[in-house]
């Protein structure tokens, strides 16, 4: 299989954002007015540190909620589940119960299902007629598949997906009231689905999503209001970061041979290729809200109680002192665990479930497909905290059978 790839400058244009050539130890940021951590035992040191956690982000709103100007009962309600670092009660035992979920719709999720949802998104279209690789094959496939595994509407997962990419760009400038008004409308909308989801559940006992919510009873802390939260933090959390890693993975594909190779062959890709593709490429660049209760103290420096603390996760995963050599892709390379979905008690509940899904996609687009850039550019979001590229145009050719070419390459949402 012949592959046209794109520049390396161009994958590494999204990296060079976050990616310093020497970072030195936990050092306080004054533009910020956070501590920054970047070395990857650095960043290892805080996750393990019990004394680490979810930053009162919700702190900002509360003030004006007190002052009186804006009411939010709705985005303290809906997203009280969506906290799971606290290391409270209720909090672990929502943990629990995503972890659980994830298991029951596991099967749901298998390889031959992810290899027909792909070639059913990538069936030839009429010549000169584009679809964004992002809006039209990324964004979808982690929609169609949680759809499937759990019997519902995939227009009912999209909503969740659209809100959640709305509610990025809102929190950011979270201090005016109109701002707070939206934020409060989608997550009201949000719940109101997940609710609606549950009871269509409870009237259809054998449907998948009613076994997901059968686990509820090893969970005798949560009440249904925490559930629907669960049910949103899934969708919003699973869909959205699965989404951002495959679109960053394919392109790291198209430009690096080695990754590419790993799944261009019908024969299971090594052990350590999808861990390589989500270190040099995962989706998160950036972990922060996050917030010290007690000093952590480490070899040659220390936090103080009460810091607030963000994690370079992309420029850790790139520490040349955990990974000679670090812009090399190296599959059989003896290496630290990457960082990509946390670790401890900050480890994402669904990266086992996201490994997956990325993989079971990789190895049937670049088996069954001729894929090549169209364009010479690539256009990544400016987001705080994830790698997420805007559009991936793409031409792709059937290996087999169907010659026909076709373009993929609107950006994301004008698919």
């Amino acid at each position: 299989m012949t592959m046209t790839p794109m520049p390396q400058a161009m994958l590494d244009g999204g990296v060079a954002n976050w990616i310093r050539p020497d970072c030195g130890p936990p050092c306080f940021d004054s533009s910020r007015r956070a501590w920054r951590v970047s070395r990857y035992q650095d960043v290892v040191a805080v996750l393990r540190s019990p004394d680490l956690l979810v930053f009162d982000w919700l702190a900002n709103i509360r003030r004006l909620a007190a002052a009186g100007e804006y009411d939010a009962d709705t985005i303290f309600r809906v997203t009280r589940g969506w906290s799971l670092f606290q290391n409270a009660p209720k909090h672990s035992a929502l943990r629990r119960w995503l972890v659980q979920a994830l298991q029951v719709i596991g099967p749901g999720l298998a390889p031959e299902r992810v290899r027909r949802v792909v070639s059913e998104l990538m069936t030839p279209v009429p010549a000169g007629e584009t679809i964004d690789a992002v809006s039209r094959l990324c964004d979808r496939v982690p929609e169609a598949l949680f759809a499937e595994a759990l019997g519902v509407p995939t227009s009912t997962i999209s909503i969740f997906t659209a809100a959640t990419i709305e509610l990025s760009s809102l929190w950011r400038n979270s201090n005016s009231p109109a701002t707070l008004r939206r934020i409060g409308q989608l997550l009201a909308a949000m719940e109101a689905e997940a609710s609606g989801l549950m009871a269509m559940a409870h009237r259809h006992a054998d449907a998948p999503l009613a076994a997901v919510l059968a686990r509820t009873g090893d969970s005798p802390d949560l009440d249904e209001a925490d559930i629907a939260n669960g049910l949103s933090f899934l969708f919003v959390s699973g869909i959205e970061t699965t989404a951002s890693a495959l679109a960053s993975s394919i392109a790291l594909c198209l430009v690096d041979a080695r990754a590419r190779a790993c799944f261009a062959d019908l024969a299971k890709p090594p052990r350590g290729a999808m861990e390589e593709v989500l270190r040099r490429v995962g989706a998160i660049h950036t972990l922060q809200l996050r917030s010290t209760v007690r000093p952590i103290v480490s070899a040659g420096w220390s936090i103080p109680a009460g810091a607030t603390v963000f994690l370079e996760i992309e420029q850790a995963n790139h520490d040349p002192s955990a990974y000679p050599d670090p812009f090399r892709f190296d599959p059989h390379a003896a290496r630290p665990s990457p960082l990509h979905f946390g670790m401890g008690a900050h480890a994402c509940v669904g990266a086992v479930t996201a490994r997956s899904i990325i993989a079971s996609c990789l190895t049937t687009l670049f088996t069954e497909w001729r894929l090549t850039l169209a364009g010479d550019a690539l256009s990544w979001e400016d987001h705080p905290t994830m790698r997420r590229l805007q559009h991936l145009p793409l031409r792709a050719e059937r290996v087999h059978g169907d010659s026909e070419a076709r373009t993929l390459g609107q950006p994301r949402g004008t698919g």
